[in-house]
């Protein structure tokens, strides 16, 4: 089950992200992680492409080997991002052939975003939402869309089964808030010998991955908080994300 769906994880998402044969590619996150496996190494294959590996992910050194190899698509955290930005000589390298630029693994601040766009209008940002218990990416921005959606990590990849349900386990309403639970062919069955995760962490075939968002009526899902992270203050639901994002777009906060 793991090899099929990180294979059928791995098809979905090239054609998603509408690679072409013979992309270049920049690996700067780790092999080991399904990310630097499925989205990078088997994507590579799958379009006879090429993979620049970075043993280190240091800024400079990566938008040195950006304009020299021509990349047309890397993967990266949004942090990453905003380190590119801030190298001094961003703006005399030619990214021209930087295509689709795709982040996971947190919120991409709606600063970065609006940065990103200002200086390399060409740039496709696509937000991944998934996890090694779903081989991957199991949302996807819509190419094109996450300046549109900047609060949004896109929709279900046709494979996946999203889920919003309350403490009750019961579906919620388009727009309401409750915990997001991943199903479909690309979900592990269970965990290795941790019988206790499992029941835990798994309910009828779906996964929980201790996230709580929206869903709406299109299928644009919104991650609020991590479930654990989520501050009750009086009654009232403090998501640290919204914090972040208000300090972020202050011009002194990096």
């Amino acid at each position: 089950l793991t090899h099929f769906g990180l294979i059928t994880n791995m098809i979905g998402a090239q054609r998603h992200l509408q690679l072409r044969d013979g992309d270049t590619m920049i690996l700067s996150v780790p092999a080991s992680h399904v990310t630097g496996v499925a989205l990078i190494l088997l994507m590579t294959l799958r379009i006879a492409g090429k993979v620049v590996v970075q043993r280190e992910f240091k800024a400079h050194a990566f938008l040195q080997l950006a304009q020299a190899e021509g990349m047309n698509f890397a993967i990266m955290v949004p942090a990453m991002y905003k380190l590119c930005l801030l190298d001094p000589d961003f703006a005399s390298f030619d990214l021209s052939a930087w295509r689709v630029g795709a982040f996971g693994g947190s919120p991409m601040p709606t600063a970065t975003i609006e940065e990103l766009a200002e200086h390399c209008p060409q740039l496709a940002l696509v937000n991944i939402y998934g996890s090694t218990e779903t081989s991957s990416p199991a949302v996807m921005m819509p190419l094109g869309e996450c300046t549109a959606h900047p609060d949004k990590v896109g929709q279900a990849l046709p494979y996946c089964d999203i889920l919003v349900m309350d403490e009750e386990g019961r579906q919620v309403a388009p727009g309401e808030q409750g915990e997001i639970w991943i199903g479909g062919a690309v979900t592990i069955p269970r965990y290795w010998n941790n019988a206790e995760a499992t029941k835990q962490n798994l309910v009828g075939g779906y996964w929980k991955p201790g996230d709580i968002g929206t869903m709406d009526a299109q299928g644009y899902i919104r991650i609020v908080d991590r479930k654990k992270d989520m501050i009750n203050r009086g009654g009232f639901k403090i998501y640290s994300v919204e914090v972040e994002n208000v300090l972020m777009a202050h011009d002194a906060v990096t």
